[in-house]
């Protein structure tokens, strides 16, 4: 969903191609988020996205969900204010991530701020990566200062035109996180006239959790952002196996699934790159026959 307004022109099964294989390698695979990445550039381009919309769309996509991910703490924090009155240690929660919050705003404010700044930006890292590869014999020139005005123009535009669908595809990636965490523990409590904790309290529990995420010792968190899952929701008065097993079932719901389905879009790419190549060597071929 998220890159469906950040490319308008990228039709949903596209971007569904793009998005799962790239959850297929962030998510099994160490460092994988650097093999998603590349992989995402390679399946836009495959069907026709150019340089620039696509790296302002995946640097959109990943910033929008870090600040989502900053934002639901202090989203978390305010339902249990709500729910259990003030507290000293929600107050800060809450205040810690809204410095988050005008911190991350502040960046893209300076780096979208102005054309010319983007282009002294560019222009700097255009002289690094020339002296660079001079160092390694090559005399080849990168462009980066054309190619970053051309993202920041992208960018700009997504933000102008279509914040609020990106805002809300973003978020609710977050919120299906929550919502079967919620059913899970509902479906697995003992006691279901007498819920041992709120709906408050389950989103709250996956919001502080999911920051464990920003500590890449896992794919996806995977263990750190359960364990710590587990005991919020135990400090909060969910029984100990109760937790643990509605973790679990979280898991697996939100990974295997995406995980089979990545690997089929990652098959599909690969059987379709694979054809594509096929085609235009044999094209290049009968040009070859033909004009001897």
């Amino acid at each position: 969903w998220p890159l469906r307004p950040c490319l308008p022109a990228l039709s949903y099964a596209s971007a569904f191609v793009v998005r799962q294989t790239s959850f297929l390698l962030a998510n099994t695979v160490p460092a994988g988020g650097a093999f998603a990445v590349a992989v995402q550039y390679a399946t836009l381009a495959d069907v026709g996205i150019a340089t620039a919309p696509a790296t302002a769309a995946i640097t959109l996509t990943a910033l929008w969900n870090l600040l989502i991910m900053v934002a639901l703490p202090v989203l978390g924090a305010a339902a249990l204010l709500v729910g259990h009155g003030p507290q000293l240690r929600w107050l800060v929660a809450a205040g810690v991530g809204f410095a988050g919050i005008a911190a991350l705003a502040f960046l893209l404010r300076v780096v979208l701020r102005d054309e010319v700044a983007a282009r002294n930006v560019g222009a700097w890292f255009e002289r690094v990566a020339s002296r660079v590869l001079r160092a390694v014999g090559s005399s080849r020139r990168p462009q980066l200062r054309d190619r970053l005005v051309a993202v920041r123009a992208a960018m700009v535009g997504v933000l102008r035109t279509r914040p609020v669908a990106l805002t809300i595809s973003s978020f609710s990636i977050h919120f299906l996180q929550f919502a079967i965490l919620f059913v899970a523990i509902r479906a697995l409590q003992q006691d279901p006239a007498a819920p041992s904790v709120t709906a408050a309290e389950v989103f709250a529990s996956v919001a502080f959790a999911r920051l464990a995420t920003f500590v890449p010792l896992t794919p996806n968190g995977l263990g750190t952002v359960d364990a710590g899952l587990t005991a919020l929701l135990v400090a909060f008065g969910a029984g100990g196996d109760e937790a643990l097993a509605a973790v679990l079932v979280w898991r697996v719901a939100t990974t295997l699934p995406q995980v089979a389905i990545g690997s089929g879009t990652f098959l599909y790419w690969r059987h379709r790159l694979a054809t594509a190549t096929a085609r235009r060597d044999d094209a290049i071929s009968g040009e070859g026959r033909d004009n001897p």
